[in-house]
């Protein structure tokens, strides 16, 4: 921890020597705004491990241990839960994400399946991602939404990431990369450009809108990373990543460069303990899922 933190503080004094260029100089910050414990009729929230983006700068939250998913609004200093959504055939609800008219997408943890789920809350049937030739079934790990609907899913079965659209056909599938150790989440930018997170080996990957493999983005983050496991692009093109292990938030840049390292394992507001998904709703707000300490937490970005 110790030298993650040295290394935030050789990127400043590099930037105040001139040694960097002013994009390198540029250190982003967390702070924190709000911090969800219970829901509208105080049901304490159990293992969240997801959080999402909805409608109208919404946040959605994968409430893991009690088998649903809310809708959560922050105004000012409070995050309200204003929805509840819990489908029979979803049991425990690990990653969910929205799109602008309130359909959900929701990942089942225990079947390792995507579902749809329709702005009124009802089941809308199993995303069907299809096995690689002669290959096993897939097992989803992680995926993100993209415009018009589409799914880009990781399939660590199948090495492989897919891409599938809002009517369920096969777009592309991409194949894992040779060095990729161990895969723990994926992301999409506003350009269509695929992010992966090799959370093992520590790196980021990306594949760009139409493009069939992938290649390396960022550079080791060995240094500022114990176990990296969720990611978020946000809609300045940054790369958020949460530190699982390490209870914190590390901040890239466009160009993948290291912008910041935030937050620290604890307790309290504002720290964290085993953060298991983010997402930045473009509006200037950040959801963490802060697994261990049974909450949501959410913060302002910015320099």
């Amino acid at each position: 921890m110790t030298f993650r933190f040295r290394s935030a503080a050789l990127v400043l004094l590099a930037a105040q020597a001139g040694a960097l260029p002013a994009a390198a100089a540029e250190v982003m910050k967390l702070r924190h705004l709000a911090t969800l414990y219970v829901d509208a009729a105080a049901i304490p929230l159990r293992v969240p491990q997801g959080v999402g983006c909805g409608a109208g700068g919404s946040f959605l939250v994968a409430d893991s241990g009690n088998g649903r998913v809310l809708r959560v609004d922050v105004s000012g200093p409070l995050a309200l839960v204003t929805g509840v959504v819990a489908v029979t055939e979803i049991a425990y609800p690990i990653r969910v994400d929205g799109d602008a008219a309130g359909n959900l997408v929701v990942l089942d943890g225990k079947s390792h399946r995507l579902a749809r789920v329709g702005a009124d809350g009802s089941f809308a049937g199993w995303i069907e991602v299809p096995p690689p030739e002669g290959g096993a079934a897939p097992v989803i790990r992680s995926f993100a939404l993209a415009a018009g609907g589409a799914v880009i899913a990781a399939d660590v079965a199948g090495r492989r990431v897919v891409q599938i659209s809002a009517s369920g056909a096969l777009e592309r599938s991409i194949a894992l990369p040779a060095e990729a150790r161990g895969i723990t989440d994926v992301a999409v930018d506003g350009r269509g450009s695929i992010f992966l997170l090799d959370g093992v080996g520590r790196r980021v990957w990306m594949a760009r809108s139409g493009e069939a493999v992938f290649g390396p983005w960022s550079g080791s983050l060995a240094e500022d990373l114990d176990f990296p496991g969720a990611l978020d692009a946000d809609s300045s093109g940054r790369i958020l990543v949460a530190d699982e292990h390490g209870g914190g938030v590390v901040i890239l840049g466009p160009d993948g460069s290291f912008r910041g390292r935030q937050s620290a394992f604890g307790w309290k507001d504002g720290f964290l303990r085993y953060p298991s998904d983010l997402c930045s709703n473009g509006r200037g707000l950040v959801a963490i899922a802060d697994r261990e300490n049974q909450r949501v937490q959410v913060f302002t970005l910015g320099e």
